[in-house]
């Protein structure tokens, strides 16, 4: 994302091109010093020291760049949060909005329909049609300081948990409720009967055969058009023994943090059909496009659907969630440190000293690594262990049929 930013110089002078990485790690920062027990936050805003601190910041990363705090940084935080909040607007308009989120584009998507409902009422949504913006989950971690309408304002808290308030986005208080139960029963080490093994089965072993992945791709034409796919792949060989689709209408939006209640009944449903067909493949693991304990409230989509399936799952994010001052530039610089110049993966421990996660280069010339965390029954080095004997690409091979498939389904029969 480039854009040009006025300075203190009068309107129009002396503008200033942001790059791309430079709002990456503007971004970062932000959400590194906002979540980490800052004092800087306000209501709507920042109290003052804070852009100072982010120049400081900014100016370790980024030495040549030459980022002040006035106007630059002042400026374009004001861009950003005038961004966030039209597009944030849009995501949970009504409570029910029919926009989605494409996240290989990084975008709003909705129906013709939708865009024509919503420019009615606001005149200049239109630019946001096929317009990139990269950075609207890291800055729904600050909602509290980026929100401009002082009647959708909660209190600010430094617990990632407050950042999802069901005022602010609208989710429903029995969402909450579910999510909090869910998690008491959610188990965070090895919790299945089978064994790791090359030799056959025998002497009363059970051998792990059987791993599913789940995917959902949404249609473009209308993003409440959507296909789950389940497939299962043999473990030695990661043939695919099992595929089942399933084409749906979605009326549940999607609140950022309980993702599970969109997509795990459309998986569970299909888990459920492969169990009364009595199919012999029946997956005895899952691994789903999402992130387990590497979330904000601690239970993310991978957890929230091995707690319902009773399976062991593993979440697979493509993404890093900034929680618990964990940042992609940490990410990099731990990779790029030289005592781990010939480890492929990396724990993620966070601020309050919980490991959440792993960051993982999971193939040869693979450079973004991919986010390992415990979805349920399972413990994270089980989980490493398993992601680094099915990856031939970067993403797992459960996972990357599914999605290959999911998408395939959704050509062929919408």
């Amino acid at each position: 994302m480039e854009s040009q930013l006025p300075c203190e110089n009068g309107p129009g002078k002396n503008k200033r091109k942001w790059n791309e990485k430079e709002d990456e790690k503007l971004v970062e920062v932000m959400v590194d010093i906002l979540n980490s027990g800052s004092h800087f936050k306000a209501d709507n805003g920042f109290k003052p020291g804070f852009f100072g601190a982010v120049e400081t910041r900014l100016a370790a990363l980024l030495p040549d760049a030459k980022i002040k705090a006035k106007p630059h940084i002042e400026s374009r935080v004001k861009t950003l949060k005038s961004d966030w909040s039209a597009v944030h607007d849009m995501m949970s308009w009504n409570n029910t909005s029919g926009f989605g989120w494409d996240e290989q584009n990084k975008m709003l998507e909705a129906p013709q329909s939708v865009w024509q409902a919503y420019a009615q009422v606001h005149k200049n949504a239109a630019k946001w049609r096929g317009k990139k913006f990269p950075h609207y989950w890291d800055l729904c971690l600050v909602a509290s300081c980026m929100e401009t309408n002082p009647k959708l304002d909660s209190s600010p808290s430094t617990s990632s948990s407050a950042l999802y308030s069901s005022d602010q986005y609208h989710v429903p208080h029995k969402w909450l409720e579910a999510q909090d139960l869910l998690k008491k029963k959610l188990i965070t080490e090895d919790d299945y009967t089978w064994k790791l093994g090359e030799t056959e089965e025998g002497c009363g072993i059970e051998l792990l055969k059987y791993i599913g992945g789940v995917d959902i791709s949404f249609s473009k034409d209308d993003p409440s058009v959507a296909c789950g796919t389940l497939v299962v792949l043999d473990f030695k060989t990661l043939d695919v023994v099992y595929e089942d689709s399933s084409i749906v209408t979605i009326d549940v939006p999607y609140v950022p943090g309980f993702l599970g209640f969109r997509e795990a009944p459309i998986f569970l449903k299909l888990l459920e059909k492969m169990k009364n067909g009595s199919h012999p493949f029946y997956p005895q693991l899952l691994m789903i496009d999402g992130n387990g304990i590497l979330h904000p409230r601690g239970f993310g989509s991978a957890c929230h659907l091995g707690v319902l399936a009773n399976l062991p799952t593993i979440g697979i994010g493509k993404n890093l969630h900034h929680v618990d001052g964990l940042t992609n530039s940490k990410v990099r610089e731990l990779f790029e440190a030289e005592e781990n110049s010939n480890i492929d993966f990396i724990y993620l421990i966070g601020d309050s000293g919980t490991t959440l996660g792993a960051a993982v280069h999971s193939s040869k010339g693979s450079y973004k690594p991919i986010f390992v965390s415990i979805g349920h029954r399972v413990s994270l080095d089980f989980a490493l262990k398993i992601v680094k004997k099915t990856c031939n690409y970067r993403v797992p091979e459960p996972i990357r049929q599914a999605d290959i498939r999911s998408r395939d389904y959704l050509r062929k029969h919408h």
